[in-house]
């Protein structure tokens, strides 16, 4: 039986002042139980305006801290420890994976096909009877291709016409000799026709950092009007 269960009205009950008295006495021993703060009360949920503490609160078996408590940086220094290297260690990694797209990046851009700007290299020169001139190139790396276009004005009265060659260096000094090259057939000829003129593009292929473009006059009579233009690709 309850404690209580003798202040529970029966058929034929007789209300009587001790009975009063009795509830009296339960109702002030559940408000002690409320108020004194000796008792343990446990409840689903608490919903008030306004809470006061006086000794302790406590949050899923944690203490929580209030205004003005010690805190001891001990307690946490391997939880912390580990959270920062855990940080430090995903930083890292992250660092890492940036580093390595931007290096794939580059190296698309490297690859994917591209050119650069066209350099005039000659202008309405005038190439002289029997005479050479040199357009001489350092091909940056990354390059594959120096595309050459050439423009030839030939002489009304010429009876020949230019040799196009491209020479090879490793140094900027020492170039391919002119024989090697027409063995090669690293050369080109445009059409001759007295008076005419004519335009071709050229692709040459990079093999060396440093190219030499050798246009030679056959005719060793009358000069031609050249004009050059090359671009680097890949």
């Amino acid at each position: 039986m309850g404690k209580y269960d003798y202040l529970y009205i029966r058929p034929h009950f007789k209300i009587t002042t001790i009975w009063l008295n009795k509830i009296v006495d339960a109702l002030n021993e559940l408000h002690g139980i409320l108020s004194s703060g000796r008792e343990d009360i446990n409840v689903n949920k608490v919903v008030a305006r306004i809470g006061e503490f006086s000794e302790s609160l406590t949050l899923q078996g944690k203490t929580v801290l209030k205004d003005g408590d010690p805190i001891q940086i001990e307690r946490y220094h391997d939880t912390a420890l580990s959270q920062l290297i855990s940080v430090i260690d995903s930083s890292t990694k992250i660092r890492l994976i940036e580093d390595a797209l931007k290096d794939l990046i580059d190296k698309v851009r490297e690859l994917r096909p591209d050119r650069s700007l066209p350099v005039k290299n000659l202008s309405n020169y005038e190439l002289g009877a029997g005479s050479s001139v040199n357009i001489d190139l350092e091909v940056p790396g990354g390059w594959s291709i120096v595309v050459l276009t050439i423009r030839v004005e030939f002489n009304l009265n010429a009876s020949g016409g230019v040799v196009i060659r491209w020479l090879y260096s490793q140094d900027g000094e020492s170039y391919d000799s002119v024989e090697e090259a027409d063995l090669r057939g690293n050369y080109y000829e445009p059409v001759f026709e007295p008076g005419s003129v004519r335009q071709v593009t050229i692709p040459i292929l990079v093999l060396t950092p440093y190219l030499r473009i050798l246009v030679s006059n056959i005719d060793t009579t009358y000069h031609h009007i050249v004009t050059a233009w090359t671009l680097m690709a890949r």
